[in-house]
């Protein structure tokens, strides 16, 4: 990601992959265009990514990086993957493309909040790791 200021103020954010795809926005508010571009760019790998679920656990993995959270991904069993921490955990069935936050009780796994690939964005798989720390 680069991020110039192109006038006093108005910052551009470029994000460009290894295949050279880009995500470009310019605004006043550069908290704001990040985010933005950073979502765009979550939205466009959504889309086109050959390996979405990998993708998906591994970018899972880097926002959790801080915690020792076990992780375990399913490559024989469509690219399935739990992330444990804590009495909670994030499980993607790669089969049916649905991300799910569960949190265990007496050792039972209940479904707390379930989303669907195409109704996942950046910010909700935020809110799906902020609920995973508490």
């Amino acid at each position: 990601m680069t991020i110039t200021e192109v006038s006093n103020g108005v910052y551009q954010v470029v994000m460009r992959d290894r295949h050279g795809r880009l995500v470009e926005l310019t605004d006043d508010d550069l908290e704001l265009a990040t985010a933005k571009a950073q979502g765009d760019a979550f939205l466009i790998e959504k889309q086109i990514s050959s390996n979405w679920n990998r993708f998906l656990f591994e970018l899972s993995g880097l926002l959790l990086q801080d915690l020792p959270a076990k992780n375990i991904y399913h490559e024989m069993h469509f690219g399935s993957w739990v992330i444990e921490w804590n009495k909670m955990r994030l499980v993607y069935d790669g089969r049916d493309s649905w991300l799910t936050l569960q949190q265990a009780d007496n050792d039972i796994w209940d479904d707390k909040i379930v989303i669907t690939k195409d109704n996942l964005t950046l910010e909700s798989l935020l809110n799906f790791i902020k609920k995973l720390r508490q």
